[in-house]
């Protein structure tokens, strides 16, 4: 299993370390999340598989994960969108930082996110592993729909 990158409370590399034990340990690491647009505006969600052990069946970002040891974020961005959907966008810009605490049950998450935005209007072939299926809505739709059910989507969403 790959290890994570491990950071201090500044984001600055201190190590690496497996998943399962930086969660259990409650050590700082780091997700690379990506919102993609299309011309027309709109953001590709996805519903993550009922088969994770995070946020199952959940609504979330384009796609997004651990930033894996020997990786800054812009590499595990750029690693999670061809793993998750299949497409390879020229650019990302990172748009946001924020970083988060919680209790879970293997343990405490101490996460640095930082949010990236891309462009795409080609075929998307996503994971079913990981992906339970994705869609394109625009802002307000997102908007009306976070405000009317947010547990339908991830704990962090909405912040991002």
């Amino acid at each position: 299993m790959p290890k994570i990158t491990i950071v201090d409370e500044k984001d600055t590399v201190i190590g690496s370390e497996e998943r399962s034990i930086a969660r259990a340990k409650g050590l700082r690491h780091r997700i690379a999340r990506v919102f993609v647009l299309n011309s027309e505006g709109k953001v590709l969600l996805q519903k993550r598989s009922e088969r994770l052990a995070d946020n199952p069946g959940k609504w979330d970002q384009s796609a997004g994960g651990h930033v894996d040891e020997g990786e800054d974020y812009l590499m595990a961005i750029k690693r999670e969108t061809f793993e998750e959907l299949g497409i390879n966008p020229e650019v990302f810009i990172e748009i946001g930082k924020f970083y988060i605490e919680r209790e879970i049950s293997s343990g405490f998450l101490r996460r640095f996110q930082t949010i990236f935005t891309c462009t795409w209007n080609g075929p998307i072939h996503f994971a079913q592993a990981e992906v339970a299926e994705i869609d394109w809505f625009s802002s307000q739709e997102i908007d009306a729909w976070l405000a009317r059910s947010p547990d339908d989507f991830t704990k962090n969403f909405a912040r991002a």
